[in-house]
């Protein structure tokens, strides 16, 4: 009867540190599966951006324009959605589907990103925020939106750690 008693709690421990392994490691795969560099092959690296809110079929503001590029069904653009409910309101906004942004001719590594424009010139691209949670605060672009900084030049930010699907 001892035997039938240890085995079966053996057998119980067993199942229990099963259990805790495999939800441990899908918890880690659904927290952090989408979480890397932005721009891993680095096709930013050199490159010379040559999009306008014309050639995606916006119109040009004065001021600067945030536009949100998403691809459907990404884990990630819940966390962006925080980013887009704390955008300055004289900041225009609009949301683009990743494909309509390629089809200018743009190449995008991956999504949800910020395209951030000054009129009708391209001033940043990335991510919204460094961080495998990608959150508010850890915004890389609020400084930008809040006038806070500006950019020399036109700033593809592929280098930083973020949520984020790739293309």
């Amino acid at each position: 009867m001892t035997t039938r008693h240890s085995f079966r709690a053996l057998s119980w421990r067993v199942f229990c540190a099963v259990w805790v392994v495999a939800t441990a490691a899908l918890l880690y795969h659904f927290t952090f599966g989408n979480y890397g560099e932005f721009d891993p092959q680095q096709r930013w690296l050199d490159a010379q951006p040559s999009l306008t809110l014309s050639a995606l079929d916006l119109p040009p503001q004065q001021g600067l324009t945030l536009v949100h590029v998403r691809r459907s069904f990404c884990s990630c653009n819940p966390l962006a959605d925080n980013h887009r409910d704390s955008v300055p309101d004289q900041v225009e906004q609009h949301q683009l589907d990743i494909t309509r942004v390629e089809a200018a001719g743009f190449s995008m590594p991956a999504s949800p990103a910020a395209l951030i424009f000054d009129g009708d010139e391209l001033i940043y691209a990335g991510p919204y925020a460094s961080g495998a949670l990608c959150s508010v605060e850890n915004s890389l672009i609020e400084d930008i939106l809040v006038g806070q900084q500006r950019l020399a030049g036109p700033f593809l930010n592929g280098l930083v750690k973020a949520c984020r699907c790739l293309s």
